[in-house]
């Protein structure tokens, strides 16, 4: 898939706005599996493409547990690493690098369980794309990023375009803030609050 296509997501400007950004490329190795996409092209610069990434206020980056020790290699030692688990038989999960723009909240957990989309079943539509990140998968991702609706968002490798519709989910919504929360049960019982407002952001549990 192409490095230099993005999608970009101008939300309406707060107070601070801060840049952030996402990139699910192909993982090392693996860009054979997408030589069918429009937009492929070949094996991605890793080097680059975290060169790109240190540009951001904040910013994450998916890859497999196969390439996680060449990639941590490549990436500041300041990051943290995140765990997307899956009902997968051989890849029951895959790690995710983060470099938060701001503080996340007290109590957000560093994993989440949720499946991707199966089309067993049901024909599987046309801009499916091996890898794409469920919603639940994408609003917890936001958390972790420390975004803000009124941030600027970059998709790098838009894919299926999946993460830049939760992103429109998550920057439409009014986001509940707890200022100094004192602890975990007090950020459970926010966020339960604000998916009964809000039953749109779903639940990343």
């Amino acid at each position: 898939m192409e490095e230099g296509r993005r999608d970009r997501v101008h939300t309406p400007r707060g107070a601070v706005t801060l840049r952030v950004a996402y990139a699910d490329p192909p993982y090392p190795g693996c860009a054979h599996l997408y030589e069918g996409h429009p937009h492929y092209a070949g094996e991605v610069d890793h080097v680059e493409l975290v060169e790109r990434l240190l540009a951001y206020d904040g910013w994450a980056l998916s890859t497999s547990s196969k390439a996680l020790g060449y990639v941590l290699g490549l990436v500041p030692d300041d990051v943290r690493i995140l765990i997307w688990v899956k009902n997968t038989v051989r890849y029951a999960w895959e790690p995710v690098i983060v470099a938060s723009a701001r503080e996340p909240a007290v109590g957000l957990r560093d994993w989440i369980h949720c499946e991707p989309d199966a089309f067993q079943w049901r024909q599987r539509p046309e801009e499916h794309v091996i890898g794409a990140k469920p919603a639940p998968f994408s609003l917890w991702l936001f958390d972790w990023l420390g975004a803000s609706p009124g941030d600027d968002f970059d998709d790098l490798f838009p894919g299926s375009g999946a993460v830049g519709r939760a992103w429109h989910i998550f920057a439409s919504q009014t986001r509940l803030v707890v200022p100094e929360a004192r602890n975990g049960r007090a950020v459970r019982r926010a966020n339960e609050k604000a998916l009964r407002a809000h039953p749109q952001l779903g639940d990343a549990a």
